[in-house]
C-alpha cells in the first residue's frame, strides 16, 4: 500500500514521525482515524530517503507484514490458551468444576506466556520496519494536489 504523508519530525534512530494525509479514496473507511477521530493519524516510519520535517512524502506500508504482525499479536496467544487448556485437561478430570477451573487456569497462564512471547517478538530490532518512506514530493506548501497520485 502506498500512502501520502507529511514528515513531522525526525528521530535519533534514523526514522521519521509522519502524519497520514487522508484522501478521497479513504471514503467512509476511517480506519486511520478510528483510534482517536479528533487527532490526525501519525506513525513512525523508516526514513532511508532522508526526508526532512515539513516535506510531503510517499510511504509504503507492507500489507503482508501487517498480517504477520496481526497473527503474532492475536493468533499466537489464542493458540497458547488452547494449548494450555488441552495440556491441563489431559492431566485432570475436566468433568468436574475444579478440573474445568484448573484447565482454564492453565489456558490463561499459557495465554499470558504467549502474550509475553508476542511482545518480545515485536521488540526485536533486526526485523524490517512495517512502514518506510519511499519518495520525497517536496515541501508541503509547494506540492500541488495533482502531484499526489491516489493511494493504492
Amino acid at each position: 500500500m502506498i500512502e501520502t504523508a507529511k514528515v513531522l519530525n525526525l528521530r535519533d534512530n534514523g526514522s521519521a514521525e509522519v502524519e497520514i494525509q487522508r484522501n478521497a479514496e479513504c471514503g467512509d473507511c476511517k480506519i486511520c482515524t478510528s483510534l482517536n477521530p479528533d487527532k490526525p493519524y501519525s506513525l513512525v516510519a523508516d526514513n532511508p530517503i532522508g526526508a526532512e520535517p515539513g516535506e510531503l512524502v510517499r510511504l509504503e506500508i507492507e500489507p503482508r507484514r501487517f498480517i504477520s504482525a496481526g497473527a503474532v499479536l492475536f493468533i499466537l496467544p489464542l493458540v497458547g490458551f488452547a494449548l494450555g487448556f488441552l495440556l491441563v485437561s489431559l492431566l485432570v478430570d475436566i468433568s468436574t468444576d475444579a478440573g474445568t477451573g484448573l484447565a482454564a487456569g492453565g489456558g490463561i497462564l499459557c495465554l499470558a506466556g504467549f502474550f509475553y512471547l508476542a511482545a518480545r517478538l515485536g521488540k526485536r530490532k533486526r526485523r524490517r520496519p512495517l512502514v518506510r518512506l519511499i519518495d520525497r514530493l517536496g515541501p508541503v506548501d509547494t506540492v500541488d494536489a495533482q502531484d499526489c497520485p491516489p493511494a493504492s
